[in-house]
């Protein structure tokens, strides 16, 4: 919620244009346990003042037409939620930092980091050594090479997911939001003039590959044409295949490492990175400048996979 605000107020608070567009998140349930859980989440979302819809079936096509219904028992729906172009906004970030007079290098690769007597104390770069008494950790997949340089066991691990776009659809309508079918774990939403697909295979391995399944794109469409029928007629325009920053419980890291004084950990999103990395950013500016965070973060702490206190984030996409 408080990075839905940042997204909003946006160019208010960077001075940069980046599209945010409000056409809500919807989630269909078709099982008698997935409608159980969610409106648990219904009653839990609106006491902390979201305000989400519970759905009919026959109220779900006003906005998200050309969606089977088929065994669809309802669907709950946040018209604020929206999409973002990921690059709009780090742009904007990256404008802002400068004219603030951040120093930012581009391919430095860090190749390792110095502790002395338990503290960070230097960085080592492509481009040269950095002194600096901290680092922060938000290195995404790579997380984890980044905890071993200081002998820091971060618990991520990268894991590849893979998007279809397709071509011009003329029945793809401005509103149409982000669908997840939660039975089959198809996400799919509206990109240019046509749709975005996406699925989490869960029987992929970790690992840094980005090579392009065939088969992974393959299951994509199948669960698309029993999603939509009429993607029969779609084109395919692009694939692609990226990581995931994954953590145990699939919620993110952030917090300071326990094994050394220095290094502050952002990272382990899980797939929910995009959508929470302006709230995430406020925060650590704030708990690095010794400010109150506007988030209560300390369930998010690295410790907490070895206290075993966990607390599993189930509707991972």
């Amino acid at each position: 919620m408080l990075s839905e605000k940042l997204f909003a107020n946006f160019k208010e608070e960077t001075g940069s244009e980046a599209l945010f567009d409000q056409v809500g998140y919807m989630f269909l349930l078709r099982s008698d346990e997935e409608v159980a859980s969610f409106r648990e989440n219904v009653e839990m979302q609106r006491s902390l003042g979201l305000k989400v819809d519970v759905l009919k079936p026959d109220e779900i096509p006003q906005y998200a037409p050309h969606v089977s219904l088929e065994g669809v028992q309802m669907a709950t729906f946040c018209r604020d939620d929206g999409l973002g172009d990921p690059h709009e906004f780090l742009s904007g970030y990256d404008r802002a930092a400068r004219n603030m007079g951040v120093q930012i290098e581009l391919e430095a690769e860090v190749t390792g980091i110095t502790v002395e007597d338990g503290k960070v104390s230097k960085v080592k770069t492509a481009k040269g050594d950095i002194a600096t008494p901290l680092v922060v950790n938000c290195a995404g997949p790579y997380a984890r090479l980044i905890g071993k340089m200081v002998a820091a066991d971060v618990k991520v691990e990268p894991i590849k997911r893979q998007i279809v776009t397709t071509g011009e659809l003329d029945w793809v309508r401005p509103f149409f939001p982000m669908v997840v079918d939660v039975r089959s774990g198809l996400y799919c939403h509206k990109e240019s003039k046509g749709m975005l697909l996406g699925w989490a295979d869960k029987s992929v391995q970790p690992s840094f590959d980005i090579s392009v399944d065939p088969d992974y794109t393959d299951a994509i469409l199948e669960k698309a044409l029993d999603l939509m029928p009429q993607m029969e007629e779609a084109e395919m325009a692009n694939e692609w295949a990226g990581l995931y920053e994954t953590t145990p419980d699939h919620r993110a890291i952030i917090g300071w490492e326990p094994s050394v004084s220095g290094m502050f950990h952002v990272t382990g999103f899980s797939g929910h990175g995009f959508m929470h990395a302006p709230a995430a950013g406020m925060v650590t500016a704030e708990v690095l400048t010794d400010k109150k965070p506007s988030v209560d973060t300390s369930s998010y702490s690295p410790e907490r996979f070895e206290k075993g206190v966990l607390a599993e984030e189930t509707n991972v996409i």
